[in-house]
């Protein structure tokens, strides 16, 4: 009977030191501290704290850690504080993440070295209401061939002021080399690339799968603002909707194959608003281009070179003011399908069920072919575009995902709904907010604030 009752009480007493062991903890770091050891200490369930302040980085700053997916790992500022990671010199990245799983990332500043945060290896990863500008490579990378990566979510952030090859984001890798898939990329704010190299906006490389790229305000890119490659057979289509682009330096919104491209608003662009064409392994195939505005001073609204497989383009608004609103070459017309689009310039000589001709001035609310906000295309009372959709193709939301009305509205907007529901008003900035951010300036024409440019974009 003693030896039982000695243990239970052993047993207890394991219990508890294991209890004590996993037991998450509550850390807090400041500048001067050795946050690269603190993170590199931290497991399953902990929670890292940043105090207000500029951590400035001589070394090679990098860490691996896992979370679970009951216990993650997360790192965060502390409320109403703006903790800034700042190299001088590009001969590093100003973060080097070798490994996270199950990790969050939120509130954070980057600033100046080679590229801003390089993920090397991650699955469930959460990268949120952080900022990363004036580095002098691309932004947000995660591009390390051979690593698949998986369930990341990409939320929030404001990315700015690159030089080198200056993506904003660079996700996958050439060649399906690496990929990401299952994948959120929503509401981050992208602008000013100008210096780059390239400098597109997002950029999901070949291979990449099942991956949203939605809400988002992209503009005056050097490259294209929104590019994608070609699933090639990895997985399930990826889906651009619900971002305003403009002022991109080359294509609006391109794509080469697997991608629905739905409720998009495209201003000015140097080359076409919506393209479609071959890129690496990828031919034209597999697209949907659904819901789209296009207004566009010069260049094509929508151009397809080349299909070798199904594309459908429907329900678009697509006015062209020196250029074509569909352009249209070396087509496969066994494998296209054209529906309800309304809009201005030449275009072949289609059925008025493909194409029906609209005019910019009476069709919206208040447009222009100035190429940038401020600019209302939500459509008016008698607009061209009420009901010329294709119903069999209507999206059931609008561009700010409120529901469309009873009628298939060619554009982004639904007439009933953009009048009824609450809208988001055109702007250089985080989508659903009205404050233009100070970071709006040209980092090479002033240096930034000392803590970023913006305040935490927590709602």
């Amino acid at each position: 009977m003693r030896t039982f009752t000695n243990l239970k009480r052993l047993l207890l007493i394991f219990l508890i030191l294991c209890s004590a062991a996993v037991q998450a903890r509550n850390i807090s770091a400041q500048p001067g501290d050795n946050t690269e050891k603190i993170i590199n200490s931290l497991r399953a369930g902990d929670t890292l704290t940043l105090a207000d302040g500029n951590y400035s980085l001589t070394e090679r700053f990098s860490f691996s850690i896992s979370g679970t997916p009951k216990r993650p790992i997360v790192i965060k500022a502390a409320e109403g504080a703006h903790p800034r990671f700042h190299r001088d010199n590009a001969d590093q990245n100003i973060w080097d993440i070798e490994g996270a799983d199950y990790v969050t990332i939120d509130g954070l500043h980057f600033s100046g070295g080679s590229a801003g945060v390089r993920v090397w290896k991650a699955s469930h990863f959460t990268f949120s209401n952080n900022e990363i500008f004036g580095t002098d490579d691309a932004a947000l990378t995660m591009n390390i061939s051979g690593n698949h990566y998986d369930h990341i979510k990409i939320i929030n952030n404001h990315i700015h002021d690159t030089r080198g090859t200056g993506e904003g984001m660079y996700l996958g890798c050439n060649f399906n080399e690496c990929r990401l898939s299952n994948s959120l990329i929503e509401g981050n704010y992208v602008h000013d690339t100008l210096d780059a190299e390239q400098g597109d906006g997002i950029e999901l490389k070949e291979g990449s799968y099942a991956t949203i790229i939605r809400n988002n305000v992209i503009h005056d890119t050097n490259y294209p603002c929104i590019l994608t490659y070609g699933t090639v057979g990895n997985g399930a289509v990826n889906i651009i909707e619900n971002n305003l682009v403009y002022n991109c330096g080359d294509h609006g919104i391109q794509s080469a194959a697997d991608t629905i491209i739905r409720n998009n608003i495209v201003l000015n662009t140097k080359l076409d608003g919506i393209a479609m064409q071959r890129h690496q392994n990828s031919s034209p195939a597999n697209l949907e281009v659904i819901h789209n505005t296009v207004v566009k001073p010069t260049g094509s609204a929508i151009y397809l070179n080349g299909n070798t497989g199904p594309v459908t383009i429907a329900n678009n608004a697509v006015y062209a003011k020196n250029g074509k609103a569909l352009d249209l070459s070396n087509i496969n017309s066994r494998f296209l399908s054209l529906s309800g689009n309304v809009g201005s310039g030449g275009y072949p000589g289609f059925s008025t069920q493909a194409f029906k001709t609209g005019n910019l001035q009476t069709d919206f609310v208040q447009a222009h072919f100035k190429g940038e906000p401020p600019i209302d295309l939500r459509p008016r009372g008698g607009s061209r575009l009420i009901a010329a959709g294709d119903s069999k193709l209507s999206a059931k939301t609008d561009f700010d995902g409120n529901p469309r009305g009873s009628s298939t509205d060619a554009g982004a907007y639904g007439y009933e709904s953009s009048l009824q529901q609450k809208t988001w008003a055109l702007s250089a900035n985080f989508k659903n907010r009205q404050i233009a951010p100070l970071s709006a300036q040209k980092f090479k024409q002033q240096p930034m604030p000392d803590w970023g440019c913006v305040p935490k974009p927590n709602p």
